[in-house]
């Protein structure tokens, strides 16, 4: 069944027939009527706000691919559709990815609220017996998505009694927002996040995902042979100035050098792609970059400098410090412990045959966009390399470490008023 809500008890009928959709049978994908609905219309813009936030896009009336945008002002009903505008099929019983309706002005002839808000919630109740869903929200081109395609493509969710549905966002900012506003119920983020959200109150836990750490490239032949020949020069920085790998080079050089990097050289901030074009281009004498962008720098002939996994012995991180992982609410893994299980066990199928089947990335080069062999094998070998091998303990004690580490250089500006790791960050899964 399609579910709409609606808070405007004074005319749910003419709210109903604002929305062909929510009257019934225009968003059934062949399913037949609607058996149950149910009509909110909200007089606030405040739902609507965090719906936009999250990466809801708006269309003229009609079907979601007629395009257009939403006026300012006028009456009528707009139509808004999420990421997605077809039914994904009937994996996990799910009918849309999401809808929103929105009309302004007057409604059936009678002053409406401000603005008025439907939200097709876009699930149908899942069929008896059926595999129960996660809702993974990720970033489209993150190297995340790598893994659930291979998981998506060789059905290892429903091997493992779960249903993935995955909802692309543009940003990591779009993730926390769909987290933090029940739109989904794992993402991908970093324990520092976690534990920072453990702090304000949330009951987020972080499982780790990937080890993989960013490098410092520079150019061959470019007199930077040591990290103390730096001083002056340019860098690049992704991440921006409280980003966990630019923290810990810094309090790496500190500890071998004597001195901060932040004042011995001109950082400049950025997305990772823009800084990779502008060191590629000569700008920067040096760029601090993401794992992935790092191995596509190794195979076109950049020199790495430091990794920054290696040097977590020298500021006495046991082991390898996981940088990101699967995040999720503690009281929702309770109420979907089997949907958690398996949507894991998944993961680390697909992770399994990444690790072991070259064949596999041939099958991922369009997606991990490889322009040559030499960019596809650097790939391969980072996230290889980055695959978390360890216990909860193991990482949990890394991850203590490397927090300390980082919230004295962070301050503030990356951790509040903390002065330790959140206690439960790192999940322990019950028996």
């Amino acid at each position: 069944m399609v579910n709409v809500t609606w808070r405007d008890a004074r005319a749910p009928k003419k709210c109903a027939a604002a929305f062909p959709a929510a009257a019934g049978g225009a968003a059934t994908c062949g399913r037949g009527r609607p058996r149950t609905q149910e009509v909110r219309c909200a007089p606030s813009r405040r739902h609507w706000a965090g719906r936009r936030r999250a990466g809801w896009k708006p269309a003229v009336p009609g079907p979601p691919s007629a395009g257009g945008g939403l006026p300012a002002g006028g009456g009528g009903a707009y139509r808004v559709w999420g990421d997605r505008d077809r039914c994904p099929g009937a994996r996990g019983g799910r009918v849309f990815e999401g809808v929103m309706q929105m009309a302004h002005g007057r409604l059936g002839g009678r002053a409406a609220a401000a603005a008025l808000f439907v939200l097709l919630a876009g699930a149908v109740a899942p069929a008896a017996g059926a595999a129960p869903a996660v809702r993974l929200a990720i970033l489209q081109f993150g190297t995340v998505a790598w893994e659930i395609d291979v998981i998506e493509r060789r059905g290892l969710d429903a091997a493992h009694g779960a249903a993935l549905d995955v909802r692309r966002v543009a940003t990591k900012n779009a993730a926390a927002i769909a987290l933090n506003a029940g739109e989904a119920d794992v993402i991908v983020s970093d324990w520092m996040w976690v534990s920072r959200q453990r702090d304000a109150g949330f009951d987020y836990a972080f499982v780790p995902y990937s080890t993989a750490a960013g490098s410092l490239m520079v150019h061959p032949g470019g007199g930077v042979e040591a990290l103390a020949d730096l001083d002056g020069r340019t860098i690049g920085v992704a991440g921006g100035p409280v980003d966990k790998s630019w923290l810990l080079l810094r309090a790496y050089a500190i500890e071998r050098l004597g001195r901060d990097l932040d004042g011995a050289v001109r950082s400049v901030h950025g997305a990772p792609p823009l800084l990779q074009e502008k060191f590629v281009q000569g700008e920067f004498d040096g760029v601090l970059n993401f794992w992935n962008y790092a191995a596509r720098l190794r195979a076109a002939g950049m020199r790495e400098l430091i990794r920054v996994q290696d040097i977590m012995p020298a500021l006495g991180v046991p082991g390898r410090l996981p940088l990101i992982g699967y995040v999720f609410g503690e009281e929702w893994a309770r109420a979907n412990r089997a949907a958690l299980d398996g949507f894991l066990a998944a993961s680390a199928a697909a992770r399994r045959i990444m690790l072991e089947s070259d064949e596999e990335w041939e099958l991922l080069r369009p997606l991990v966009r490889a322009e040559d062999d030499a960019t596809l094998a650097a790939l391969r070998a980072g996230y290889r390399e980055g695959a978390p091998t360890g216990t909860p303990d193991e990482h949990e004690a890394a991850i203590r470490e490397a927090y300390a580490i980082v919230a004295r250089l962070g301050g503030r500006a990356l951790v509040g008023s903390a002065t330790a790791l959140a206690p439960g960050t790192v999940w322990r899964a019950e028996p």
